[in-house]
């Protein structure tokens, strides 16, 4: 199958509670092997899926207007000025509708904002 159809699929088994957990996606914690249970990776399985689109999209929206992972690019990202978007989107947010470029919930840029400043702090860039 294609990612994009396996992805819809699982998005929307996802939202009908069709998958739960690790059913999926590993790592899911739950052996008894103590080499298992120490490993320190992520579970993936933890993160809602059906969220990635909406996020993907504010993506979508930044890199049509600044370039892809301008962030990085740019060398440095402002924690000031990232705030300050955040903040907007979040007063849009509280005013109720939508992104007007990207028809998407204004939580989706708030994500996808946190994530670059995530990206940028665990590159030491965050300044």
């Amino acid at each position: 199958k294609k990612l994009e159809h396996l992805l819809d699929e699982v998005f929307s088994a996802q939202s009908e509670g069709e998958i739960r957990g690790a059913q999926w996606c590993a790592p899911h914690h739950t052996s008894t092997n103590a080499k298992t249970r120490l490993n320190k990776q992520p579970d993936m399985s933890l993160v809602p899926l059906r969220t990635l689109g909406p996020v993907s999209k504010a993506f979508q929206a930044g890199a049509a207007k600044y370039g892809r992972f301008n962030w990085r690019a740019a060398g440095e990202t402002s924690r000031d000025a990232m705030t300050a978007a955040l903040l907007r989107h979040l007063a849009a947010f509280q005013d109720g509708g939508k992104d007007p470029e990207t028809g998407e919930s204004h939580l989706a840029h708030i994500i996808a904002g946190a994530m670059i400043m995530l990206d940028a702090e665990m590159e030491g860039k965050l300044k």
